[in-house]
This record gives C-alpha cells, sequence and structure tokens, in this order.
C-alpha cells in the first residue's frame, strides 16, 4: 500500500528539497560543507545532515540528488510502514492486528512527505526503529539494547535540529519506566545518553569549529521566539497557531478517528506502549510549540504513524477486555478503515489537482527561471541574485544566489529581527544584480511598493500590487557614470553560433523623444528587429542625468534562410545612428561578455568585421614569428594569465589586438589576430573575431 500510495504522490517534490540536493551535488564535488558555489560564504543552508549526507554518497557515485532522493524516499515510506508493523507485533497480544500497520500505508501526511524529496522518511524510520529499541531497553536492560536506543537517538538529532528533543525524550522514557529499580533505570537512561553523546559531542565540536555556531543555519533565520514565550503563547492559548496547525492535521486527514483506539491505549497503558505514548506525544507537541508554514501539515508526518501503532494497541486493549471486546473492537476497526479510505481519497485529488499554497521546485523554477531571462535580456554576465525561495534557483541554474529568507546566509540570519541591518546588507554591502520579492517576504523587507526598492538604487522590471510580486534591477548594472566614450552612441554587435546576434550600444546622451530602433538591414530592407525598449523599459530616460552612459543590450534573431551576404545593424534614436556592417552565414564563435571590454577603450566608435582569414598555414605561421603579431601574441598570454587562463582565449587575443590596433595604429594587428585564431585547435570553425578601434568617418 505504502509503495503504490507513493507513486501516485511522487510528482511532488518541494523546493526546500532542492536546498539538500545543490549542497549535495557540491560535497560531492569536493567543495567544503556550507558551500554550494565556490567562492561564496560558507552557510549551513540545510537542517537535515544525515539526509544530504546520504544523498551526497548517492552524487558521488553517479546518482543525481534528485533521483536518490526518489528511490530512498520510496523505499524508506515501505520501510516506517513494515517498522510500524514490527512494533505493533511486539506491543499487541492479537498478532493478527499488525494489519493496522496497512494505516500508514494509506496515511497522506507520511506519504506525501516521504516524496518530497525532504528527510521526513528517513526522520520517521529512525525515529520509529529508536521507539523499538527504546522499548526492548525497558523490556530487558540489555546493553545492545541501550547502545541501539543510544545511536538511532544520535542520528534523530542529526537528521533534524528538533532531533535533539527526541533525545531528551528517549531518556524520559528509560527512567520514568516502570517494571524495574531506579538505579537500574537511571543506568539505563544514562547508557542511552552517553552512546548519543559519543556521536554528537564531536559532531557539535567540529559544527561549532566550521560554521562558529553550534546549530544548523536555518535555525538562526526562522527567528523562532524564545522558549518562555512559545509555551505561553503555544500551550495555555487554544487558538494559538500550533494548537490550530495540529486540530488542523487531525481533522483535514480524518486522523481523528484513531483517537479513540489512541486514547484507549493510553489510559489502560502497558509498560511496552510507554515509549511509543511518549514519542508520539513528543510529535504532538513540538508543532503546538512551532508550527509549519508549508501545507500538507509536514510536521505532523510522524505523529500520523505513530498513531497508528498507539490505535493497534487500543485496538488490542479493547479485544483483550473484559468491560470493551467485541463490538467496542469493531466499532474501533471501523474508525479506522474509514480512516484509510479518506486518506486515500484526499491523495486522489493531490495526485489529481496539486497541493494548495505548495511551494514546489517547479514554482520555484518559475520565479529563478524568470531571474535568469532577466540576467540574459540585461546582458549580466554571472550576476548575484537576491530570492527568498532558493532551491531551484542553486540546483536548476547557474545563478549565484543571495538568499533573503538566511536559510543559506549567515548576515540575514542573524539579523532577522532587524530589518534595517538585513537592507544594509543586502543593498549595500551585497549589492544583487536583481531581486526578487512577492507575499510575505516583501514586507518582512520592508517593500509595500517598488519605491521602497527604488531607494536603494533599483529599478522596477515587474510589480503586482495585490501579491507584493515584483522583480528589480540595480540601476548601475546599465547606467554607469563616468564613462568618457568617443560618441555620444558607441556599438557592438557580436554575431554568435547559430541565429543570434548580440548588439550593446552605450549611449553617453540621452537620444531626444523618438523611439529607438535595432535593426538587422539588407540593402534597404529590415530583416530583423529587437523588441527590447531603450532602458530596458525601466529606466526612466526624462531623469538622465549629465555624465551617465546607459548600456542597452538585446538581441536580433537572424531569419531561418537568410542567404550569406552583407548585412548591416542599425541603431538609432532621434537624430543619433550608428551603423555597424556584418556578415551573415559565418560562424563565430565569441563570449557575449566581451562587448562589456569596449568601455576600456574610450577611442572607440564602431565595430568592423573582418574578412575571413586565410588558410594558408604557412603564411599564418610566417606571420606569427615577425614584429606586431608577436607582440599582439605575448599581450595576449599576459591577459590571459591574469584570468587565471593557461592559454590565451579568442576574448584575450581580441583584446590584445584591439590595444595594438589601438595604440600602434597599425593594421598588422588585425591581420595576427586573424592568423591567431586560425591556430587555436579548440576553436577550428573560428573564421572571424570582432575587434574595435577608431573609425574617422561613417
Amino acid at each position: 500500500m505504502a509503495v503504490v500510495h507513493y507513486v501516485a504522490l511522487s510528482a511532488y517534490t518541494v523546493d526546500d528539497a532542492a536546498i539538500s540536493y545543490a549542497y549535495a551535488s557540491a560535497l560531492a564535488e569536493g567543495l567544503p560543507a556550507g558551500v554550494v558555489t565556490a567562492g561564496e560564504p560558507i552557510a549551513e543552508g540545510y537542517s537535515n545532515l544525515s539526509w544530504t549526507l546520504l544523498l551526497a554518497v548517492a552524487a558521488r557515485i553517479g546518482i543525481p540528488p534528485e533521483t536518490a532522493a526518489a528511490i530512498l524516499g520510496g523505499v524508506l515510506c515501505a520501510a516506517g510502514a513494515v517498522l510500524a508493523t514490527v512494533l505493533i507485533a511486539r506491543l499487541v497480544r492479537h498478532r493478527h492486528l499488525a494489519y493496522v500497520a496497512v494505516l500508514a500505508g494509506c496515511s497522506v501526511t507520511w506519504v506525501l512527505w516521504s516524496a518530497s524529496g525532504l528527510e521526513n522518511a528517513l526522520f520517521g524510520v529512525l525515529l520509529l526503529g529508536a521507539t523499538t529499541a527504546l522499548t526492548s531497553v525497558i523490556g530487558h536492560h540489555r546493553a545492545t539494547a541501550i547502545a541501539g536506543a543510544g545511536i538511532l537517538l544520535a542520528l534523530v538529532a542529526l537528521s533534524r535540529p528538533e532531533g535533539f528533543v527526541y533525545l531528551l525524550a528517549g531518556a524520559f522514557v528509560v527512567l520514568a519506566a516502570a517494571g524495574a529499580p531506579l538505579r537500574r533505570r537511571a543506568g539505563s537512561a544514562a547508557g542511552v545518553g552517553l552512546t548519543a553523546a559519543a556521536i554528537l559531542v564531536p559532531y557539535l565540536l567540529w559544527h561549532r569549529a566550521h560554521f562558529g555556531v553550534l546549530m544548523p543555519n536555518p535555525v538562526y533565520a526562522k527567528g523562532a521566539s524564545s522558549v518562555t514565550d512559545s509555551i505561553v503563547e503555544g500551550v495555555l492559548d487554544p487558538s494559538s497557531p500550533g494548537w490550530t496547525y495540529v486540530t488542523g492535521f487531525l481533522t483535514d486527514h480524518h486522523w481523528w478517528l484513531l483517537l479513540p483506539a489512541a486514547i484507549l491505549a493510553a489510559s489502560r497503558c502497558r509498560s511496552s506502549a510507554w515509549p511509543t505514548l511518549v514519542m508520539t506525544m513528543t510529535t504532538l507537541a513540538l508543532p503546538v510549540l512551532e508550527p509549519d508554514w508549508m501545507p500538507g501539515y509536514r510536521f505532523a508526518s510522524n505523529t500520523a504513524i505513530l498513531l497508528v501503532v498507539l490505535a493497534a494497541v487500543g485496538v488490542d486493549v479493547a479485544r483483550s477486555s473484559d468491560v470493551f471486546r467485541g463490538r467496542s473492537a469493531i466499532a474501533l476497526t471501523t474508525l479506522l478503515v474509514v480512516a484509510g479510505v479518506a486518506n486515500l481519497g484526499i491523495s486522489g485529488d493531490i495526485a489529481s489537482s496539486g497541493l494548495p499554497g505548495a511551494v514546489t521546485v517547479e514554482v520555484v523554477e518559475g520565479w529563478s527561471g524568470r531571474m535568469a531571462d532577466h540576467a540574459t535580456e540585461l546582458g549580466l554576465a554571472d550576476p548575484l541574485v537576491m530570492v527568498p525561495d532558493i532551491g531551484a534557483a542553486l540546483d536548476r541554474t547557474d545563478l549565484r544566489v543571495l538568499d533573503s529568507a538566511g536559510l543559506a546566509d549567515v548576515q540575514i540570519a542573524h539579523s532577522w529581527a532587524d530589518i534595517e541591518a538585513r537592507r544594509r546588507y543586502a543593498f549595500e554591502e551585497r549589492r544583487p544584480e536583481l531581486f526578487h520579492t512577492h507575499a510575505s517576504w516583501s514586507p518582512s523587507w520592508g517593500v509595500a511598493s517598488p519605491a521602497d526598492v527604488e531607494r536603494a538604487g533599483y529599478s522596477t522590471l515587474s510589480w503586482d500590487q495585490q501579491n507584493l510580486d515584483g522583480d528589480f534591477v540595480r540601476r548601475d548594472t546599465f547606467i554607469a557614470a563616468g564613462l568618457d566614450l568617443a560618441a555620444p552612441l558607441v556599438v557592438a554587435a557580436t554575431p554568435v553560433i547559430g541565429d543570434e546576434v548580440f548588439v550593446d550600444a552605450y549611449w553617453s546622451e540621452p537620444p531626444g523623444p523618438a523611439s529607438q530602433q535595432v535593426v538587422l538591414m539588407a540593402g534597404d530592407m529590415i530583416v530583423a528587429a529587437a523588441t527590447t525598449p531603450l532602458g530596458y523599459g525601466v529606466a526612466d530616460l526624462a531623469g538622465w542625468s549629465a555624465g551617465e552612459t546607459l548600456r542597452q543590450h538585446t538581441r536580433l534573431r537572424i531569419p531561418p534562410g537568410a542567404p550569406d551576404g552583407a548585412y548591416r545593424v542599425v541603431v538609432s534614436a532621434g537624430r543619433r545612428e550608428t551603423v555597424v556592417p556584418l556578415p551573415v552565414g559565418v560562424p563565430v564563435r565569441l563570449d557575449p561578455s566581451t562587448s562589456s571590454a569596449l568601455a576600456a577603450f574610450p577611442d572607440a566608435l564602431v565595430t568592423r568585421v573582418l574578412d575571413p582569414p586565410t588558410r594558408d598555414a604557412a603564411a599564418v605561421r610566417a606571420s606569427l614569428d615577425s614584429g606586431p603579431c608577436a607582440a599582439v601574441l605575448v599581450a595576449s598570454e599576459d591577459i590571459a594569465l591574469a584570468r587565471g587562463r593557461n592559454r590565451p582565449s579568442p576574448e584575450d587575443r581580441s583584446l590584445a589586438s584591439t590595444a595594438a590596433a589601438r595604440d600602434a595604429g597599425d593594421p598588422q594587428g588585425f591581420d595576427c589576430l586573424r592568423a591567431a585564431s586560425v591556430l587555436d585547435p579548440e576553436r577550428s570553425d573560428l573564421l572571424l573575431e570582432l575587434v574595435h578601434r577608431r573609425a574617422l568617418g561613417p
């Protein structure tokens, strides 16, 4: 039942799971713990160490973390049902009541969160194993059972931060159990604690040395209130979010139908069922103190499976009692069957319609994909992007991510109570090029309207006031001050392999009221036009200050089947117009970021496209051995070394040839560039390069 149910819900993966995937992949690649992108600050963005380590091992042997999570989740989901069966068989007198464990496979909470990509199934299996071991401890107080319980409880603590509470609950179970002298119980409880400490103390010492704190970063990022305040508000107030969460789970998932049997088990509690009762109560108490925001009652997944065990014990009590047996046992069993069928119905709805309000990988991939599209449209190379949901961004894009929720950022996590400190850190110190916010995250960053972000030096790309959903770009990524260009309009056009042309235009004066036009022309005919407006539609051209230079990045798509020949890119607005010759049909491979080098050459005006270079290897080598060519090669090697490369790239040669052509006025610099390109064994298809030079006329 658990396996079939799991398959039905296997498409549901929450975004937080992708955080573990990203960290696991980074660990498998040899990066330090807490680092996803080389060079970024260390921050432990996950709180499920044991699960992340399992995924890292899988990634190391070639199994992608998401695939490993799906396989492990299914196996552990079924293992949880099996362990529930084993535990029930140990606790009941009528062994056939082990069939009640089928309810574990029916529980939508247990199966849904086993399939989510998170650690819930691992945590639940370890908790069931620890409960079973504690049952053996209070029965016989054997050393092997004591050691097993300590090890399993330590692993529970390494799977979630609240796992430490279950360690304390386990020690309490042994100490408060009936049937043995106090000294023996105290010795067994100490044995469980010392065994767990032998694992946890070295881990905590390493964690403190490596991360600077004892607990995972998400614990600090969530900014929970003090324990005392939580108890007063959460336990004593029946209308608190915690009680609402627990009662919502019992009613929405119909698990209240198990309560009569579970209460009967508690009221007639046999000593062997004592660990199960305490652990069940602990799973109920924790969400009362700190409920979860995700739909689907994630924090109740372990409650669901432990309540199944208690319910089986309750049915057994009813069958064994002179007072309750007969019709009472049948009635309790009927309630359990109804609960199981109702849960399967809920799962059917989720499988067909989804889980409303769930922040899945697919949902976040939409936001992060939108930011990646902005980076492409704006011509931003390797931008830092600030977003509140980071799983898909870390795992499925190449973006550098700043976590505005603080899970993967130490500074934000530890300054959550001080919004001004967070804003200074984000917008003045880290200064992300792109920023996305939505829903409740917007007011937590003091964003009630676009003006609240624009004051920090950003321009609005989009804004939905109803949902407080907005995308923003740092203004100085495309509006710079102090660039001394030789003309009011400078253009670089870069053809790329395929059917696109990258165009970068630098405007140092407002173009006037006329609309901007970027087109690809053949003769007098326009064959392609760019749709990106000047200023990307976000820069206020009316407020263009003197001395500012606006960079405009856009793309022209060459129509399919366009014949080889002489084309030109025309950029115009108002009275300004620049024409760039461009051959179509000749393959070129260039990094589009090379156009940003234009700012380093104040006298650049237009882009010149060279004729295809010669293929005569002897002539090429002779050219390389003489004068300007040799000087340019040396310069290109220097540029490569400065950029950390072992050999010059075409971009390095382009920059070196540009400098030679500009400074020496020597056209042989262009010949040298062509010769070096032909000899590049990694770019044998490279037929021409674009270089910038002073132009004396149109």
